[in-house]
C-alpha cells in the first residue's frame, strides 16, 4: 500500500469517527492520526513508520518540522502539516481568554497559508521520495474559516458531520 493511500484511507477514518471524539488542540489531531496509523501500519505489516515532529527544512535557528511524517527506511513518503480552530461554543472547556479570538490565523506568521507554503518547501529535503507528497489539513470545527478563499491549486474544503469544516492542500513532488 502506498503511503499516500494509507495516510487519505486513515483521513476518511477520521473523518467518519471525528464524532467519536472531543479534540483540545492541534496536538489531540495530531496524536489521533499518529496512533490510528501505527495501528494501520502494524495490521497491514508494511514496512512505514510514522513520526511526529520530523525536521524537514534546516535554518539558523532550528529544523522546520511536519507535525507527521511517513518514513519508508530513511526516505520520507509522507508529510503532514495540521491546523485545529475549536469550536468556540465549547468556551468552558477552555481557560477564560483562549477562545476571545480564533486560536488559527488565516495569514501571516504560523497560519493556515504558511502551512500549505510550508508542505510545498518540504519537497526538497533530500530524504524525501521521488513520490513523496505534501499534505496540510485545517479543521475548523465550528466553520469559521469556510469557503475561505486559497490560492493555491490543490486545495479544497470539505464539510465533515453538520458544522466541521476542513481545509485539505496537497503538493505531490515534481522530481
Amino acid at each position: 500500500m502506498e503511503a499516500l493511500t494509507l495516510f487519505q484511507e486513515s483521513l476518511n477514518w477520521l473523518k467518519d469517527n471525528y464524532h467519536t471524539f472531543e479534540f483540545f488542540m492541534e496536538r489531540d489531531v495530531v496524536w489521533t492520526m499518529q496512533n490510528h496509523l501505527r495501528e494501520k501500519i502494524k495490521a497491514l505489516g508494511l514496512s512505514y513508520r510514522v513520526v511526529n515532529d520530523w525536521p524537514m527544512i534546516k535554518n539558523s535557528k532550528r529544523s522546520l518540522c511536519a507535525d507527521l511524517v511517513i518514513l519508508n527506511g530513511d526516505q520520507i513518503m509522507l508529510a503532514a502539516e495540521f491546523k485545529y480552530e475549536p469550536n468556540h461554543k465549547r468556551k468552558l472547556d477552555y481557560s477564560e481568554n483562549k477562545l476571545k479570538a480564533n486560536v488559527v490565523f488565516w495569514s501571516g506568521e504560523h497560519s493556515v497559508e504558511e502551512d500549505i507554503r510550508r508542505i510545498k518547501e518540504f519537497r526538497s529535503n533530500e530524504q524525501c521520495s521521488a513520490d513523496f507528497v505534501g499534505v496540510t489539513i485545517f479543521i475548523d470545527e465550528d466553520g469559521r474559516f469556510y469557503n475561505k478563499q486559497t490560492n493555491f491549486p490543490g486545495s479544497s474544503w470539505q464539510q465533515w458531520n453538520n458544522s466541521v469544516a476542513v481545509l485539505i492542500s496537497w503538493a505531490k513532488n515534481d522530481h
